[in-house]
């Protein structure tokens, strides 16, 4: 076998790697950045509560917030897999303390 044909077969192989990792990237995209954007506006909303935040909500907010940013350094390191779960994990850590927040709420009134 020739060696251009060699660098024919390496090049087509190139190509059809980098299209597979990038519809790959592109299948976890969406649901990846629904989560950090439900996540992030809901922790602008607690970030913006002019009351004292309930017990226990705070924490469930920091863990929010670190999930955040660890999942948005693994989606950069292309880590997409990771970063999909480490957001869903962080949407759960919100969702707890929304609901820290709800039964705080519920108690009040």
């Amino acid at each position: 076998m020739p060696a251009s044909s060699v660098l024919v077969l390496f090049i087509i192989a190139a190509m059809l790697y980098v299209f597979w990792k990038f519809g790959y990237r592109d299948e976890r995209a969406e649901p990846y950045e629904e989560a950090i954007n439900d996540v992030e506006s809901r922790l602008d909303w607690a970030r913006s509560r002019p009351t004292p935040l309930p017990a226990g909500m705070e924490t469930h907010l920091q863990e929010a917030e670190t999930l955040v940013a660890e999942a948005k350094k693994l989606w950069n390191g292309m880590k997409w897999d990771r970063a999909l779960r480490t957001a869903w994990k962080a949407r759960k850590a919100m969702n707890q303390a929304q609901d820290i927040f709800t039964a705080d709420y519920k108690a009040r009134n």
